[in-house]
């Protein structure tokens, strides 16, 4: 096997210092402290904070002259894990999680009161759901909207737009409308358990588990299994909860997890 080459010096001092500097958060470091962590002349870690000044991925505060991550660091992530890529990042997801339990997984993302499908795998077998890329479904009654708002919402007073949008849509068919109440529970569940569920308050013979996909600890997107009623018991329930388990957080791309026990 082929050695690997040597890390080209410069670049490795660079980014351990981005890194450092992610670590520290909007308070920054002064020079001497940021060369003193890295084990490093304060001389050669100036020169490279200079340089990544001048590209914006550093900055530094005018008043006190500590460093911290620029502009251009953070919107690298950003556009990692925009809306627009969640599907070629977490789609590899999603195929192992369909073919372990042969059902249909959604993913989506928050969008007003509702939820976004942005990916779909269909299972091997035939199942009857109605559901497209680009469709969106009321949070309050959809597993993936309870397990986003488990993360998203931090009492009973924010669930009224919700509320609002679930009882506003003519075209969902499965059980009766939402109240303030029941919601909260389910989003409480939610929170205390990592995931969501509804039996048939969205289409009538279908019912969804839900996780959310978190990044920072805040809910950017939400993974649901969607299958019918007739065998979504207690018991599948939670052999699907075992399998998102097994299965999701090592497949999911660095920076992104899930809820675990």
């Amino acid at each position: 096997m082929a050695q690997a080459p040597a890390p080209i010096e410069a670049i490795d001092r660079a980014l351990r210092i981005l890194e450092e500097l992610g670590q520290a958060g909007s308070q920054g470091y002064f020079l001497a402290d940021l060369a003193g962590r890295l084990d490093l002349n304060k001389s050669t870690v100036y020169r490279a904070l200079n340089t990544l000044r001048q590209r914006n991925f550093v900055h530094q505060d005018a008043e006190n002259g500590r460093y911290s991550l620029g502009p251009a660091a953070v919107n690298l992530g950003l556009a990692f894990f925009d809306v627009s890529n969640l599907p070629a990042l977490l789609h590899p997801t999603l195929l192992q999680l369909s073919d372990s339990l042969n059902e249909l997984v959604h993913l989506g993302v928050p969008f007003s009161a509702e939820v976004l499908y942005i990916d779909k795998v269909e299972p091997a077998r035939a199942i009857q759901v109605r559901s497209r890329t680009g469709q969106t479904i009321p949070a309050a009654s959809s597993a993936m909207g309870r397990a986003l708002l488990a993360y998203r919402v931090s009492g009973p007073e924010q669930l009224s737009p919700y509320i609002a949008a679930q009882h506003a849509r003519a075209d969902v068919t499965g059980g009766p409308k939402v109240t303030p109440q029941r919601l909260w529970e389910a989003v409480s569940f939610a929170k205390s358990e990592g995931y969501a569920s509804e039996i048939e308050e969205n289409e009538a013979g279908v019912s969804c588990v839900g996780v959310p996909v978190l990044r920072e600890g805040k809910a950017i997107a939400a993974i649901s299994v969607t299958g019918l009623s007739e065998q979504m018991d207690a018991a599948r329930i939670k052999e699907i909860r075992s399998e998102i388990l097994r299965i999701v957080p090592a497949a999911l791309p660095l920076g992104l997890t899930i809820p675990t026990p």
